[in-house]
């Protein structure tokens, strides 16, 4: 079954045409203001939504979007779907050059990045994505080597690549970072620098870093050595550092950035003055110490999570905040449908004041202690975050008779408290990266999360069970079972979804925003010269 320029309905792309705006010009330098600094430049291992969106400018995978969302071929020039949907055969184009203009992007560096962002010693946080691949789990876990993953090079342009079992989102997987190409010679000379500074880096999509300055900005320009049938439009983007995001509003007014994230408070300053583009892609979780013991006990978690009645924060939130009744965002489509509405109604509330109280006490009783010991959730001190931590406290104390501290802090601070285990409990968000609601609920899935007796392997069933689903129905519930095991035994305690904003100056057209992560394409971008 041969597939050339194929339709895939299931992504989530926002191409904005921006109607009585003058006509775009091509080569045009666009600005957008990012919040933290890359730290890497290497797709296997980005995290950032930074990171993400250097990437996927300045990389180009087998497959790519289109100017209206659609999956195009990318460095495949076309490719076969087997009839069981488990073998993939690209057929690469001969013309697509690294960025030193000279070496030739061949199958091989596709076998060798996707060794890579399986081998366990390289630790990429996507890898949970890509089980689908034939042997990813056992090569994952450190059973077996990374060169018997199901994906082979019989030639310098053909690839073939094999999955355990059917993914019908494999395709979009293969446009994410996680799936970029990496040159293994030039990885090798780089001795374990690879992806740290631009002399360390190799891009091979419409875009490559040229500048790179940790204080200020990191600059793209036009890649000369990029060959594609549908040629870049814009000539780079310069990605402003601004760690005071206090001026974005006034930025944007005076064309000194073309597009930025906003936060909510701003989009009412700015609704009528640039494009407002908004999308709800966040869900924010309370996180356990997954190294604490008391958070081991899986009775004590769920009656933490279970006196928990999120109806009392509504009072509290603004209007881009809605109080979380599951996990996945409703930026989260299956085949052009949101879905949460697909999932509408088949959850059920894990709160229980009578439940959660004994479970709470049979936790006690478990850890051997009459009461709970010092235990501080981490909050970021940011809007109403820590109003809504302390009206979730409140609750804790009424119910359970428990004081859990709060503790606010910038996320910087936070990211660091996380990063070193130096933590009881924390507010954090979390997002989609590719659109399935696969992509939130592995999160839950890694070895890190806390799962009792054979919880686990019942979740990971489940998820693999949604990709093999025979139809959409099937699907769904799949993924509706994966998010009430997370309500009900708490692993982790949604609070609520957030909404995210983009402001986008009036006179720019044709930039592809992405609910996921913050991200932003360029390559078909146009404004007028100025």
């Amino acid at each position: 079954m041969k597939r050339y320029y194929k339709v895939f309905s299931v992504v989530l792309v926002l191409v904005f045409l921006f109607a009585g705006c003058k006509k775009g010009t091509s080569g045009q330098i666009f600005r957008y203001d990012i919040t933290a600094n890359p730290t890497t430049f290497d797709p296997q291992l980005a995290s950032s939504k930074e990171e993400l969106m250097i990437v996927e400018n300045s990389f180009e995978g087998l497959l790519r979007r289109g100017k209206d969302g659609e999956l195009l071929a990318g460095v495949a020039q076309r490719w076969e779907i087997s009839e069981d949907q488990k073998t993939y055969t690209f057929y690469l184009r001969e013309n697509a050059k690294w960025s030193d203009e000279e070496t030739p992007v061949t199958a091989h560096d596709f076998v060798f990045a996707l060794r890579r962002l399986m081998d366990p010693q390289t630790g990429a946080p996507s890898a949970q994505s890509f089980l689908c691949l034939q042997n990813a789990s056992e090569v994952l876990s450190g059973e077996l080597s990374p060169e018997l993953i199901g994906v082979q090079a019989p030639d310098d342009y053909t690839l073939v690549i094999h999955l355990d079992y059917a993914n019908p989102l494999f395709e979009e997987l293969l446009t994410s970072a996680a799936a970029m190409p990496c040159n293994e010679k030039f990885f090798q000379d780089q001795k374990g620098k690879y992806g740290v500074t631009i002399k360390n880096s190799l891009f091979n999509g419409p875009f490559a870093v040229t500048t790179w300055d940790p204080q200020k900005y990191v600059v793209l320009r036009a890649n000369r050595g990029y060959q594609s049938e549908t040629p870049s439009v814009a000539g780079g983007m310069t990605l402003y550092l601004q760690d005071d995001t206090a001026n974005t509003s006034q930025r944007l007014l005076n064309g000194d950035t073309d597009l930025a994230p906003l936060t909510f408070e701003e989009v009412g300053q700015l609704q009528d003055r640039v494009q407002v583009h908004q999308f709800q892609d966040t869900v924010w979780t309370i996180q356990f110490n997954p190294e604490n013991s008391l958070f081991q006990n899986s009775s004590l978690r769920r009656g933490i999570a279970h006196s928990l009645d999120l109806s009392e924060l509504n009072s509290s939130m603004v209007q881009n905040e809605q109080t979380a009744f599951g996990i996945v965002p409703s930026a989260v489509t299956l085949s052009g449908n949101s879905y949460r509405e697909l999932a509408a109604d088949k959850l059920k509330s894990a709160f229980d004041e009578a439940a959660a109280l004994d479970q709470f006490r049979s936790g006690l009783e478990q850890l051997e202690v009459s009461r709970l010991p010092k235990v501080t959730l981490l909050v970021p001190n940011q809007s109403n975050l820590p109003l809504l931590a302390g009206m979730l406290q409140e609750q804790w104390q009424n119910r359970l008779g428990a004081y859990i501290n709060i503790e606010s802090l910038s996320m910087e601070e936070m990211d660091s408290r996380i990063r070193s285990q130096n933590y009881d409990m924390a507010l954090v968000p979390m997002s989609a990266t590719y659109n399935s609601p696969a992509s939130v609920l592995e999160n839950f899935a890694s070895e890190q999360t806390l799962w009792a007796g054979s919880d686990r392997t019942i979740f990971e069933q489940l998820l693999k069970d949604a990709s093999l689903a025979g139809s959409m129905e099937e699907m769904v519930e799949c993924y509706v079972r994966a998010e009430q095991m997370i309500l009900d035994l708490a692993p982790a305690i949604p609070v609520f979804f957030e909404t995210s904003y983009y402001g986008v100056g009036k006179q720019v057209q044709q930039v592809i925003l992405s609910p996921f992560s913050y991200r932003a394409f360029f390559k078909y971008a146009q404004k007028p010269a100025e």
